[in-house]
């Protein structure tokens, strides 16, 4: 593959050399032409002059890469490539763009570029919202044009020791060291704090800063969707950035403020994050040390949990970090658009010519007569970046229902986009003979919905099973001893052991539905239960008489077994997937 580049580089080379050599002869051509005057052959020659300018930066990037190619096959015959790369894998491809960026520069002489950063992991979470984000990004590069300030773009991705992931080859991509599990559990298993702690290696680590190809620089987040060509909105004093409606800082606050800039105040806190954010890299220098810095403070801060919600606080590390080295942002409300299931139709008016990116943060939940969810109802119709954490969404995804709002659909099909174009190399799609793992009802996180009570609400109003079920009581024999269940109309489960159960797992916590596709005939949607005890254990309760739904739920006998999902034990008390649990019968 090396040697491949390396001859076909080496010919772009040799084809502009001759082009410039060529010139001289050109224009004794010219001058002996029949008919043509002085004044003609100065424009002709202008015209050469302004072409060989365009193409003298590209023939010296193009000598660059093959100097490059040259160290790199010599290092490659020498040794292997080490199993620990702690710094960055770039493709050719990312050669080849540093190549059109000199080019365009020379073209358009008020083009302001800026290095798109993508902030990921290496989790099969973000690698798949990685690759929706690099198609968009590809896309409206190009639509954008030969003047597009949309210059390069680094995957700046956190993996154990920084080993390369295996989308790099995919995706240009820079490899940082993840946060240590110890710091992480330190800090509630807060995975945002790579977020900081990446960027901070991008400017310590030795040739980590190589890889960004412009002084400004466009952080983005995995979940981003870029729906026009982005212009450069900074200047190379101010940065500008999105404004999130729920971080403007108020007077309750301040404390925790002052606890980390104690010359601050509120008042001088911006209401942004740390993406999207347009930046010079001076600016950024300023800011990185303390953004992760006061990210872990708050983060390990019991005060400010009370005052800021605990899912900002690495955004509110930056604000009030930026705020502390007197960097200012210009605030862009077009920035990006977050919509949901729940916005408004004034909320959604031109969204896609109005704004620049689409944040996927909330969800997309309807019945199918597309009658909206409350936040954390889990419905019918389901587009949430959430169902899908250990696995890709498979192509194609199923529309949304027909009276779904326009954003909706916008997602649908930008998700549909990015995996089809990706073909084979998409890791999950949808395959005739095999049971689907995607429907209309979609994929459950089933301990994230279980935890809400606004959703178990909407599911003793609509579920025939739950509303059968609450409340009762259950006697239970299992390898841990007798026990006692009652599954509240409130969506909470308590139980105790009759002899203690020692060994066994608490049996407190939650329940409800389980309409998740995925496990098939085992457990068919709408006839499966989903008990969540004691945070620890997960269990698939089915109804083992096949009549769960209706009229028919009085003796009902559950047949419980342990979670599919990665295992039980969480904590301690279970069994293998699949094993069982025990049998209980209606009291």
């Amino acid at each position: 593959m090396v040697r491949l580049s390396h001859i076909f580089l080496a010919g772009i080379f040799i084809i502009g050399t001759i082009k410039i050599v060529q010139l001289p002869t050109i224009h004794d051509r010219l001058s002996s032409a029949d008919g043509t005057s002085q004044a003609d052959l100065d424009a002709k020659m202008s015209a050469l002059d302004r072409k060989l300018s365009a193409l003298e930066p590209r023939h010296a990037a193009m000598a660059a890469q093959i100097a490059s190619l040259e160290s790199t096959v010599a290092r490659l015959r020498k040794a292997p490539v080490p199993a620990a790369a702690a710094a960055a894998v770039a493709p050719a491809a990312a050669a080849a763009d540093a190549a059109d960026a000199a080019a365009a520069t020379a073209a358009c002489p008020n083009r302001r570029p800026f290095h798109t950063v993508l902030t990921a992991t290496g989790s099969t979470y973000q690698q798949w919202q990685s690759r929706i984000m690099y198609h968009h990004w590809k896309k409206q590069r190009a639509a954008g044009g030969a003047c597009s300030e949309m210059e390069g773009f680094t995957r700046l991705c956190a993996t154990r020791d920084g080993r390369p992931d295996g989308l790099e080859a995919e995706i240009p991509s820079a490899f940082t060291v993840e946060l240590s599990q110890q710091v992480l559990a330190s800090h509630f298993h807060f995975g945002v704090l790579n977020r900081p702690n990446s960027v901070k290696q991008l400017f310590e680590t030795a040739g980590l800063l190589d890889h960004i190809t412009s002084d400004f620089m466009l952080i983005l987040e995995t979940d981003h969707v870029i729906m026009r060509p982005i212009p450069n909105l900074a200047t190379e004093s101010t940065p500008a950035a999105f404004v999130f409606g729920y971080m403007f800082p108020n007077a309750q606050q301040d404390h925790i403020i002052k606890r980390y800039w104690p010359e601050g105040s509120y008042k001088d806190v911006q209401p942004v994050g740390p993406s999207p954010v347009l930046i010079h890299r001076e600016q950024l220098r300023k800011i990185y040390r303390k953004w992760l810095d006061f990210s872990l403070g708050l983060r390990s801060n019991g005060d400010a949990e009370k005052v800021i919600q605990g899912w900002v606080q690495e955004m509110w590390g930056y604000s009030i970090a930026a705020a502390s080295v007197g960097v200012k942002h210009r605030l862009v409300e077009e920035f990006q658009v977050e919509p949901g299931a729940l916005s408004t139709a004034d909320q959604l008016k031109d969204f896609g010519k109005r704004h620049y990116i689409f944040h996927y943060t909330y969800q997309f939940e309807y019945m199918l007569d597309g009658t909206p969810c409350q936040p954390w109802n889990i419905g019918e119709y389901s587009l949430d970046k959430r169902h899908f954490n250990d696995l890709s969404p498979a192509y194609p995804l199923p529309p949304p229902p027909e009276k779904a709002n326009a954003a909706a659909f916008w997602l649908h099909n930008a998700w549909n986009e990015a995996m089809g174009a990706a073909g084979d190399r998409w890791p999950v799609r949808q395959q005739s003979g095999r049971p689907t793992i995607q429907t209309v009802h979609g994929r459950r996180r089933l301990d994230w919905f279980s935890r809400h009570a606004n959703g178990f609400a909407q599911e003793l109003r609509k579920n025939a099973l739950v509303k059968r079920l609450a409340p009762s009581t259950w006697s239970c024999t299992t390898p841990h001893g007798k026990a006692e269940l009652t599954l509240a109309n409130t969506g909470d489960l308590q139980g105790s052991y009759a002899d203690g159960g020692a060994g066994g797992p608490r049996l407190q916590g939650r329940w409800g539905s389980m309409n998740d596709p995925v496990l098939g005939e085992s457990c068919p949607v709408g006839a499966c239960l989903f008990l969540n005890v004691g945070y620890a254990l997960l269990l698939n309760a089915a109804v083992a008489n096949g009549e769960g739904v209706g009229d028919h739920v009085v003796d009902a006998v559950l047949r419980i077994t342990t979670s599919v999902y990665g295992g039980a034990s969480r904590g301690g008390g279970g069994g293998a997937p699949g094993s069982a649990w025990g049998q209980c019968a209606r009291v």
